[in-house]
């Protein structure tokens, strides 16, 4: 008995002449466009706002001739309105895309450079335009971190997200020494009188100018650029309030900060108390903007290797040491050096953790909110800790402890959290 005849073979079909880009040709190597593209965005904005963040407080006190609370008050409502921004900044980022939101926060350096125009005497309007450059610039830095990171998580694959945040974080710190070194210089360069300061201002406004058409051209579309549906964000919200490891992850975010807002406002003094020269101050920024560079290099490659946990831990152990150590020699200058150092070098390690551990507790639609709610607590807990030095700045010991006290609670934070976080080596 003969089976039935087997139909005829169907000719194979066409080849698709459009295929998806995930088979259009094999995945290179190295890293993806957008996340180096993205890095050359930091770089640059980091090099515009370095020097204009730096050099605030002096051109307000004696380039404006306006009191030094006035300077301490527009950076608080720089630092404040950029976590008020957080939430809704999300909503933005999920609304245009983390490309077009980010795009949009490089706007920040050109405000703040409108500001540097004004000159002594200060026109009837001079302080309105002052407050309104800090307000927006403030708005559009808050933008900035969520945007930034948004792109960033979508950029690149998990497996090495931790080494692409680390050049994140690494780029605008690198960015911000160079501005520093170039923007120190044109704002003592020998020109008439106050000129040095509109020089810098008008670098930041052409700059930033330039950097934002730059963005807008070169820097690529990423997955999570569509538009958020009506109501989504709520529903998101809603979803993560309910997640105990967000609120854990939300204490993380606060506490070392308010411990770094606290550390940073008085180890100039300290060390200007102990050495009574300004150089051995700018020679301590120098050295700690060097450490956190190695440090945030290094936990990417240990994270993109499964050790996020262990580097969660030592950070964490490290941060309380170094408010320790400070507390109890805050009065010695090896001991400020020592322990400042050691601070800024593990409080890196902890930031450049975040991102990964965002991604694991978050699905694709929640990221970006809870990237803003992250952000949110960062700028509570810095604007915290530096009103709570500026009101102890001259009881130190008093300011350091708390500061230690915000350390512990961050190390609790961080064990508790811990079951929530991946530790195995990433794949995808």
């Amino acid at each position: 008995m003969t089976g039935s005849p087997s139909p005829p073979e169907r000719p194979a079909p066409p080849p698709n002449p459009h295929p998806p880009a995930s088979v259009r040709e094999p995945q290179r190597k190295g890293w993806p466009r957008p996340l180096v593209a993205l890095w050359a965005a930091q770089l640059a904005n980091g090099m515009l706002l370095g020097p204009i963040f730096t050099l605030y407080a002096i051109f307000v006190k004696h380039g404006l001739g306006l009191p030094a609370s006035t300077a301490a008050e527009l950076r608080a409502a720089f630092v404040g309105l950029g976590g008020i921004m957080a939430l809704p900044g999300g909503i933005v980022c999920a609304t245009l895309g983390p490309r077009r939101a980010y795009g949009l926060s490089l706007t920040c350096a050109i405000a703040i450079g409108v500001g540097f125009l004004l000159r002594f005497p200060l026109p009837p309007w001079g302080l309105a335009l002052l407050w309104a450059s800090a307000i927006y610039a403030g708005l559009m830095g808050g933008l900035g971190s969520v945007a930034g990171q948004s792109y960033l998580i979508a950029a690149v694959p998990r497996a090495m997200l931790g080494t692409a945040t680390a050049g994140y974080f690494l780029a605008m710190t690198l960015g911000h020494a160079l501005g520093n070194w170039i923007g120190g210089r044109v704002a003592d360069a020998p020109l008439a009188d106050g000129a040095g300061y509109a020089a810098l201002g008008l670098l930041a406004i052409g700059g930033g100018t330039a950097l934002v058409l730059a963005a807008a051209r070169w820097l690529p579309e990423v997955p999570g650029s569509a538009a958020a549906r009506a109501g989504a964000a709520r529903a998101a919200y809603r979803r993560l309030a309910r997640r105990p490891e967000v609120w854990l992850l939300l204490l993380l975010r606060f506490f070392p900060t308010a411990y770094w807002g606290v550390v940073t406002f008085l180890q100039p003094l300290l060390i200007y108390a102990a050495a009574g020269r300004n150089q051995v101050a700018g020679d301590y920024t120098a050295m700690a903007l060097a450490a956190s560079a190695v440090s945030q290099w290094l936990t990417g490659r240990l994270c993109d290797r499964g050790y996020r946990r262990p580097v969660m831990l030592l950070a964490g152990a490290g941060v309380i040491a170094s408010a320790a150590g400070l507390l109890a020699f805050h009065t010695s200058l090896v001991g400020i050096y020592a322990f400042g150092l050691l601070g800024a070098m593990l409080a890196w390690m902890l930031s450049t953790t975040m991102p990964g551990i965002i991604r694991d507790l978050s699905a694709p639609d929640e990221r970006p909110h809870l990237l803003a709610a992250t952000h949110g607590a960062w700028s509570a807990g810095f604007v915290g800790g530096t009103l709570v030095a500026g009101r102890w700045s001259e009881a130190a010991p008093v300011a350091l402890a708390i500061a230690l006290g915000c350390a512990m609670a961050a190390g609790a934070a961080i064990v508790a959290l811990l079951p929530f976080v991946r530790g195995e080596r990433a794949t995808a």
